[in-house]
């Protein structure tokens, strides 16, 4: 067989001669590994890098990550608008603001899990030297607000 190709099914089959198969494994297989290890070490966890509202959550499980932005987070009480020398205050309790740790979490956590592997794979070997910041998302009731602005207005 030697360096032949075969044909089968009208596809090419591609002969290494073991020379050439060490020289890939060789230059290969150790990032390769590296690599897998990596990734293995950070299932369940956020990837490297990643931070919301300047707090490293990085490395953490999502409970872990919530917990963090519980003890470090709260809420402003009120906004201010301002308008000209106008300045208005909306108490953000009456509008129902809240901010949602859990879904903040998950999108620090599927930054690298996108399902495009090549993508992925490049954004993981970047993660230890990035500093991505995400904000974070929140509930509010649109009704009450557009009223409270409506009387503003």
């Amino acid at each position: 067989m030697g360096d032949k190709q075969k044909t089968k099914k009208g596809g090419k089959t591609l002969h290494l001669s073991k020379k050439s198969a060490r020289i890939l494994i060789f230059f290969f297989g150790p990032p390769a590994f590296v690599l897998a290890l990596y990734n293995l070490f950070f299932i369940g966890k956020i990837y490297p890098g990643l931070y919301l509202v300047n707090i490293p959550v990085g490395g953490l499980k999502p409970n872990e990550a919530i917990n963090v932005l519980a003890q470090k987070v709260s809420p402003p009480d009120k906004i201010t608008l301002s308008l000209g020398k106008d300045n208005y205050e909306i108490n953000l309790g009456e509008v129902g603001f809240e901010y949602n740790f859990p879904e903040s979490v998950n999108s620090a956590y599927s930054q690298d899990r996108t399902g495009n592997f090549l993508l992925d794979i490049s954004q993981r070997v970047q993660a230890p030297f990035r500093h991505k910041n995400l904000g974070l998302r929140f509930t509010i009731d649109e009704e009450t607000l557009i009223k409270k602005l409506t009387e503003i207005s």
